[in-house]
């Protein structure tokens, strides 16, 4: 059986505490690039005048959403 010690499981935690901080940051890169993209499609929509733009890969649609205030 391997003796686990308070040192080994410092070096563990701190390796996956690391790793994890790597795979947010790509994350974030991953998303920066999505939302790139997202704006596109986005321009793509309103110059021709469309809600979603069917392609072969998939259909990538617009969602119009809105807020109203009232008062009372």
């Amino acid at each position: 059986m391997t003796d686990v010690t308070a040192d080994k499981l410092v070096l563990a935690y701190m390796g996956l505490r690391g790793a994890i901080q790597e795979h947010e940051n790509k994350v974030k890169e991953l998303k920066e690039q999505q939302s790139v993209v997202s704006n596109k499609l986005l321009e793509l929509c309103s110059e021709q005048g469309m809600d979603s733009l069917r392609t072969e890969h998939g259909t990538a649609s617009r969602r119009i959403q809105s807020s109203y205030w009232t008062l009372s």
